[in-house]
């Protein structure tokens, strides 16, 4: 029926405004990134490639010519700088489509008008019609926002905290565990509202959580972890990277999966030849923010988004602002406003307060956060693929994959199990606390290991050795 085409007719309400011109060039960024797929050995559905070059109108014959993967990659690059250009252009291609898209509608309904003796009478009702589908979608663009905006709980942080009762005693001769560990408490829970209880409990929980792995080997609290030094730059850390013998009063008490650790690090990384630069250029500040929404709440310091990027638009505001974010990593120091970080904490379960169900997002100031972005996450991360030597078991965090992709194939796995019954065992284990169990020192070790300059590390550590931590609730900071 109409009304059940209405109901689930698609709608795109995208960043960008949607065309078929955009569109276009969309699927051929696609296509060239499932080819790219298909010379790296990974499996690719046939149809969807072939669905996705004919939506892209691309010439089939000659594109399926192209086999070697420089080749590709060139037709990757062309193909994604096409639909960036497209995208920059997005209003502008989708007035155009709305203008072809109402002559249509008039002279479907009106054939008539296509003949020259009624040019006039057809603008005027092609630019009628027009009017009427930028009103309409006018209209729709305002009801989704008024329904994020209507949202329950839209826009609130943490209105309140449920930690344990100490003041309630426990029956005779049961017992709800340490109040201390939320975690494992079995007894009644209090609800608090006041502000600065509430930061004072973040807070104690925070800095546990923050800990976790401060008595282990490469951490300060252990002897090899003090012999490290504050950036991993002593000579005993120079030893470890070349493999040399540690004393033994370092080693004698280590476990062997650490010794492990130790000897691996001593070993040279095979490595692409790609080099590492500590220069963020003028066109790198601009495609950090151009993809960087200009309401993402990130700077303490109140320092919009904003103001990043329209310095986009500018060549020579763009100039300096790379300028300034290369060069604490060029002189190995940490600018101060970058120590300040906001702790939001987030509920894991809505409505549930409990402090042991707290999750926390941690913003950066927002130059300091891209500027890490682009010197390690980017770079590295390139540096890796390139080596291959990221295991194919790890789908986060890796471009090309998704974190979704691991649990489908469990799925299907269960599945087919269940299909040809067949017995299977499974075992899932959950690194609990993964993140905040990282050992810094460790990883400036390996940071070393890939090539990363000591200046950028040195800048690296002291942004995070002296950093403030400002708790945000609903109530304020």
């Amino acid at each position: 029926s109409r009304h059940a085409d209405r109901v689930v007719a698609k709608r795109y309400s995208t960043t960008y405004e949607w065309s078929p011109e955009l569109l276009r060039t969309v699927n051929a960024a696609r296509y060239w990134t499932l080819r790219l797929k298909i010379s790296k050995g990974i499996r690719v559905d046939n149809s969807m490639l072939r669905n996705l070059g004919e939506e892209a109108k691309l010439p089939i014959q000659q594109s399926e010519a192209i086999t070697s993967h420089q080749d590709i990659v060139e037709n990757l690059r062309d193909a994604r700088k096409r639909m960036r250009e497209n995208q920059r252009r997005h209003v502008e291609l989708r007035r155009t489509y709305l203008e072809e898209l109402a002559e249509a509608t008039v002279l479907s309904r009106r054939p008539w008008l296509a003949e020259e003796d009624h040019e006039q009478q057809k603008q005027e009702q092609t630019e009628k019609q027009l009017k009427e589908l930028i009103k309409r979608e006018e209209v729709r663009r305002m009801h989704r926002t008024l329904s994020n905006i209507l949202k329950e709980e839209h826009g609130k942080g943490l209105t309140k905290l449920d930690v344990p009762d100490e003041t309630v005693t426990p029956p005779k001769g049961s017992h709800w565990g340490d109040p201390k560990e939320a975690k494992q408490w079995k007894g009644p829970w209090r609800s608090i509202t006041d502000p600065e209880e509430m930061a004072k409990y973040i807070a104690k929980v925070n800095i546990k959580n923050f800990h976790q792995a401060h008595h282990t080997p490469f951490c300060g609290g252990a002897k090899l972890g003090q012999q490290l030094g504050s950036y991993s730059d002593t000579h005993i850390a120079d030893k470890i990277l070349q493999g040399e013998e540690l004393p033994v009063d370092i080693t004698e008490n280590l476990m062997d999966e650490t010794k492990r650790m130790l000897t691996a690090l001593g070993t040279n990384a095979d490595l692409a030849d790609r080099k590492l630069t500590m220069e963020i250029t003028s066109e790198g500040f601009c495609s950090l923010y151009k993809v960087v929404k200009e309401d993402t709440s990130s700077s303490p310091s109140l320092k919009h988004v904003g103001h990043y990027k329209a310095a986009t638009k500018r060549p020579a505001l763009a100039k300096m602002y790379a300028d300034l974010l290369s060069l604490p990593y060029r002189e190995g120091f940490s600018p101060q406003r970058w120590r300040v970080v906001l702790d939001v904490m987030l509920p894991k379960e809505k409505n549930n307060w409990k402090i042991s169900r707290l999750r926390i997002i941690q913003l950066y100031e927002s130059d300091a956060n891209q500027s890490m972005r682009y010197l390690f996450a980017r770079q590295l991360g390139f540096l890796l693929e390139d080596s291959k030597v990221l295991p194919e078991m790890q789908f986060g965090s890796r471009p090309g994959k998704m974190s979704i992709s691991p649990v489908l194939q469990k799925v299907l796995t269960y599945d087919i199990a269940r299909l040809v019954k067949s017995v299977i065992a499974c075992i899932e284990n959950d690194a609990v606390s993964c993140y905040d169990r990282i050992s810094n020192l460790l990883g400036y070790l390996q940071l070393r290991r890939l090539g990363m300059p000591i200046s950028a590390i040195q800048a690296l550590a002291d942004t995070w050795s002296q950093m403030t931590h400002v708790i945000q609730t609903a109530y304020g900071r």
